[in-house]
């Protein structure tokens, strides 16, 4: 099993981000509440969920792992959910 450092997680992180998120910034609802939740398209074996959540508390939301890498998951299966501002 391949796993992401800090420095790996931080640096995608800095990637994607680098502009901040204009859509929350532009609609102006960064300070509400938020929550997002992924679900399979198909079937699937899950990977990276653990990555994910370390990505989502970095940005400062709360993550919950709903399937574990390894996971055999059915189309419709929930992978993760996180939830704070809609700026994390």
């Amino acid at each position: 099993m391949i796993c992401l450092s800090s420095a790996e997680i931080d640096s995608l992180i800095s990637e994607d981000l680098s502009y901040g998120d204009l859509t929350t910034r532009t609609l102006g609802f960064g300070s509400r509440f938020g929550r997002v939740r992924f679900f399979a398209r198909g079937g699937m074996t899950v990977c990276c969920t653990e990555e994910a959540k370390l990505i989502f508390e970095r940005l400062g939301a709360e993550a919950t792992i709903l399937a574990a890498t390894g996971t055999l998951l059915q189309d419709g299966g929930a992978l993760i959910e996180a939830r704070g501002s809609a700026t994390a």
